[in-house]
């Protein structure tokens, strides 16, 4: 009998010691990304931002590099919250976002993203900033899937994605059965726009607000699905690092002070009609 504990015992330690060292190794790994962090927001004052372009969230000034948009002014005063400078560090795809976190190019991807499985477990999230409606985009001149949902779900069908973004997600698991034509990573929702207005796409799934910036683009060339109502009401979140919980939390004051006292509101209304505000906390 003792013999056979002591083989269990001998088992049982080469089969969870392993799992053990791989957690220290990867709690370390995230406790050293944290440090690299909090060191660059303590020495220099300093939090880097990555970001991906899309109208009317952030545009670049094609002259002189400037940027501007919803985002923008929303980093803006969290700085001023935090007593931080906001380095716009690193231009990066929507199906970028992990990958630049955890190799630490950036500390907050400053660009709002929505969620999918993949991101709630890779990424931790300040609360949402605001919610946005999800809606279905054809061209101008193609009515096959007015007012029939099913339709669009057909073989026959392509729709736009990117890869590692949650759009992908959302067409492979709300229309499996349609074809999709797969932007790479470092895509934008203009790049998806492009993908339909190319007829390498049938549909789009875009919030209103950037099917509004991107239709004032190019005017009249894409038209929202008609009746359809909105697929989602989706809620929008900034994002640092897995496990940077007291970054994440410094972001959620500064964010709920500028909710609290109107400007994000004002922020709101300078940008698009069509954003849905988080309450206020009193």
């Amino acid at each position: 009998m003792r013999k056979n504990q002591g083989l269990f015992q001998t088992l049982f330690l080469l089969i969870i010691l392993p799992f053990m060292a791989l957690g220290v190794v990867c709690l370390n790994g995230s406790a050293a990304l944290a440090e690299r962090s909090y060191a660059n927001l303590a020495n220099n004052g300093e939090l880097r931002c990555g970001y991906a372009l899309s109208p009317p969230y952030l545009v670049k000034d094609p002259q002189s590099g400037a940027l501007s948009g919803y985002d923008y002014d929303i980093w803006t005063e969290i700085g001023k919250e935090l007593d931080l400078k906001i380095i716009w560090s690193e231009q990066v795809g929507l199906g970028n976002v992990v990958e630049g976190l955890k190799s630490n190019k950036f500390d907050v991807f400053c660009s709002q993203i929505w969620l999918d499985s993949g991101r709630i477990r890779a990424l931790t999230l300040t609360d949402p900033i605001l919610f946005t409606k999800v809606k279905l985009y054809a061209r101008k001149d193609d009515v096959r899937f007015d007012g029939d949902l099913k339709k669009i779900n057909d073989s026959t069908v392509s729709m736009a994605a990117i890869e590692n973004d949650v759009t992908n997600f959302m067409v492979t698991r709300g229309f499996p059965d349609a074809k999709v034509d797969l932007q790479p990573p470092f895509a934008t929702r203009s790049d998806m726009a492009a993908s339909l207005l190319g007829q390498k796409s049938d549909v789009l799934i875009l919030d209103q607000a950037s099917a509004e910036a991107i239709d004032a683009l190019d005017p009249g060339k894409m038209r929202e699905i008609a009746n359809i109502p909105p697929l989602y009401n989706l809620p929008a979140y900034y994002a640092v690092a897995r496990g940077q919980y007291q970054l994440r939390d410094m972001i959620n004051i500064a964010l709920h002070n500028i909710i609290n006292d109107g400007r994000l509101a004002n922020i709101v209304r300078s940008h698009s009609a069509s954003f849905i505000l988080p309450r206020k906390d009193f």
